[in-house]
């Protein structure tokens, strides 16, 4: 078969790429990207990242890299020492590389250093823009205003049962679970990476459903440097934390960190322990108060009984004298008043003795007359009585009719077959009504 001229091999062609990139590309560069994957292999010691640049949370670049045992040691100590942290997925890097083709493997970036403190920087740098944002809006200050109960006791806390800072603040809690009764219920969710952020919103939004069984939101973590913390300084997770209608208050590092999260709560402790013991204080500090006022008033009260007593003596000594001049000039009165009474008395009853005797005699002329009269008028309703007694009148030809004991003066009270009584002189009669006829 006759080959085209000229041609080559796929060896050949990738060769010569290789020695292209090698004349080229023949030092090291600083990169930033994002590492998407460490990939460490612990039988090895070598890493083979991936690395990533994003643009609106879309990957617009990707590579892989790999970094020798002895210079992954060299990275990962450094990071340690500077970041408080082991070197992991998720963070953003600025990375001292070369760049390698091979003809069977293809392209590569060999890690051979990463600047630590690029990576601390660029999370101060979030960090600004959050605050920013935040107090363009007029968040940023919001859950400071929210209300803490005097006493605070039952919390709804967000973390994980197995992380140490919660044992630590479960530790506090219990240790004064014998004299309060403080209560609190896990939302677990996890501490770090971008997942904490879509986990710890969800908690947090969650709890605002039951807010009405709360006093408060604690979201507990242990210590860590401040590339573990990165998430806490994510936009969307403060502002859920600053709009949240409960105080919300935060437990997540030592002192070295200060993320936007913690700056928008409405409290802030070093450590979940320090948080422990903050709440435990508001119960001692009520409770001192409460004792210091019972010392007080067990102070001040025999005193106040004492001058209360003295006082009191003086009123009685006061109201006794007083009682018995009032007493005298009373009795006075009384004496003087009885003597007047008498004599007005005594004028009284004849002269009224006087009148009843004249009262009385008039009485008799007046009731004799009106006896008299009345006994005439006697006679008379007799009379009349008798002419009008219903024996008289039906005598005379008249009768009553009733139904059911009901005089009927009308026929249209009577209805056909019905049964009336007819009442004669000399007695009575039951018919049944055939037909009723009206007068025309």
């Amino acid at each position: 078969m006759l080959l085209p001229q000229p041609h080559f091999s796929l060896l050949q062609i990738l060769q010569n790429i290789q020695s292209t990139i090698k004349q080229n590309f023949n030092s090291g560069y600083w990169v930033i990207a994002e590492m998407n994957k460490l990939n460490y292999y612990s039988h090895s010691g070598h890493c083979y990242p991936e690395l990533v640049e994003k643009k609106d949370s879309k990957i617009v670049a990707q590579m892989r890299a790999i970094i020798w045992k002895n210079d992954f040691l060299n990275i990962s100590n450094k990071f340690k020492t500077l970041v408080k942290e082991n070197l992991k997925d998720g963070i953003k890097i600025l990375l001292y590389c070369t760049i390698n083709f091979d003809p069977l493997y293809g392209f590569s970036l060999r890690i051979i250093d990463i600047n630590p403190q690029f990576s601390i920087g660029d999370l101060e740098h979030e960090k600004k823009v959050t605050i920013a944002q935040l107090k363009s809006l007029n968040y940023y200050d919001e859950n400071k205003k929210k209300i803490l109960p005097l006493v605070p006791k039952r919390w709804a806390i967000i973390s994980v049962e197995t992380s140490k800072g919660f044992q630590d603040f479960k530790t506090i809690i219990e240790s004064y679970k014998h004299k309060y009764n403080i209560e609190y219920f896990l939302f677990p969710a996890i501490l770090q990476g971008e997942g904490a952020i879509i986990e710890i919103k969800h908690q947090l939004q969650e709890i605002l459903k039951l807010k009405d069984a709360f006093d408060g939101i604690a979201i507990i973590r242990g210590g860590g440097g401040d590339i573990g913390l990165s998430c806490y300084n994510h936009f969307e997770l403060c502002q859920e934390i600053c709009l949240s209608s409960l105080p919300v208050f935060t437990g997540i590092g030592h002192a070295a960190n200060d993320t936007v999260a913690e700056q928008v709560a409405y409290y802030s402790a070093i450590t979940p322990t320090k948080l422990a013991e903050f709440i435990v204080s508001k119960f001692l500090d009520y409770e001192s108060g409460f004792m210091n006022a019972i010392d007080s008033i067990c102070k001040h009260v025999p005193a106040q009984l004492n001058n209360s007593k003295e006082q009191l003596n003086r009123y009685r000594h006061q109201l006794n004298f007083q009682v018995k001049n009032k007493f005298a000039l009373a009795t006075q009165n009384l004496n003087y008043s009885l003597q007047k009474i008498n004599a007005n008395s005594q004028f009284q009853i004849k002269n009224k003795a006087t009148n009843i005797e004249n009262l009385i005699y008039s009485i008799k002329i007046y009731s004799t007359h009106q006896i008299k009269n009345n006994l005439i008028q006697i006679k008379n309703w007799k009379d009349t009585i008798h002419l009008l007694d219903p024996i008289h009148i039906m005598k005379r030809g008249f009768s009553i009719v009733k139904q059911n004991n009901k005089l009927i003066k009308n026929v249209d009270e009577l209805y056909e077959n019905s049964i009336i009584e007819t009442q004669f002189y000399n007695g009575k009669i039951l018919s049944q009504i055939k037909k009723i006829q009206p007068n025309e």
